[in-house]
C-alpha cells in the first residue's frame, strides 16, 4: 500500500536541495520558534560566560525598576542584552528590538551559520549613528522612538573581527573564548571609539 508513497519519497531524495541547514549540526535552531531560539542563545551565551569564571544570571528579558531591558546580569551589576540570529537566505543575520535608551551595558550578538557560530560584543553606544566597529548603523523601526533593527552581513562580521569585538566560537580554543569574554565583559577594554 505504500508503493506510490515510497516512489515519491525516493525520487524527492534524489533532488538536490538549496537548504543551507540540511547537514548542519545546528539545523534544529531553524526548525524551532524564534522565542525558543532566543532562549537557547541566552542559555548558550550564559554557559560560555559562566565557564569563563564570570558570574552570570539569566534574566529572561526583564525590565528593572529603571525600565532597563536586559537578558543577562553579569557579576551582579552589569546588565547586557543578548541577541541571537541564524543566517538567512541572503547570508545575513537580523537582530530585532534593540534599544539605545533601555540597554544598560550593551549587546552580545550570537550569529549562527550552518557550520560556524560568531560572538560579537558591543558596548552601549548610539546605534542610530554609524557604529565604527561594525561599519554601519541600526535602523529605527517604523512608528517607534527607540526600537531598532541591526542586520549583520559577512562584511559586518569581518569589520567586527578586525576591530576585535567578534570571534568565531567554533574555531577558538576554550582559553581564547574565556580571554575574549573577560576582556569585553569584565575588563571593559575590548571596545574602541563608539563608547559613550
Amino acid at each position: 500500500m505504500r508503493y506510490a508513497h515510497d516512489i515519491a519519497v525516493n525520487t524527492l531524495e534524489t533532488i538536490p536541495t538549496n537548504n543551507i541547514w540540511a547537514n548542519s549540526p545546528y539545523k534544529k535552531l531553524v526548525e524551532i520558534p524564534s522565542d525558543a531560539r532566543g532562549k537557547w542563545g541566552e542559555k548558550y551565551v550564559a554557559t560560555l560566560i559562566e565557564n569563563a569564571g564570570i558570574k552570570v544570571e539569566e534574566q529572561g528579558l526583564k525590565k528593572d525598576k529603571n525600565g532597563e531591558i536586559f537578558d543577562l546580569l553579569i557579576e551582579e551589576k552589569d546588565k547586557w542584552e543578548q541577541k541571537m540570529a541564524t543566517m538567512g537566505k541572503n547570508e545575513t543575520f537580523q537582530h530585532e528590538n534593540l534599544s539605545t535608551n533601555n540597554t544598560p551595558c550593551g549587546w552580545i550578538f550570537l550569529d549562527v551559520e550552518p557550520n560556524k557560530i560568531w560572538l560579537t560584543i558591543l558596548r552601549k553606544c548610539d546605534i542610530s549613528n554609524k557604529i565604527s566597529e561594525l561599519g554601519k548603523k541600526a535602523h529605527l523601526r517604523k512608528n517607534t522612538k527607540d526600537v531598532y533593527k541591526l542586520d549583520f552581513s559577512q562584511t559586518t562580521i569581518k569589520k567586527a573581527i578586525k576591530n576585535k569585538i567578534c570571534i568565531n566560537l567554533t574555531e577558538f580554543s576554550e582559553e581564547d573564548i574565556r580571554k575574549f569574554l573577560r576582556l569585553h565583559l569584565i575588563d571593559g577594554t575590548g571596545q574602541s571609539s563608539s563608547d559613550q
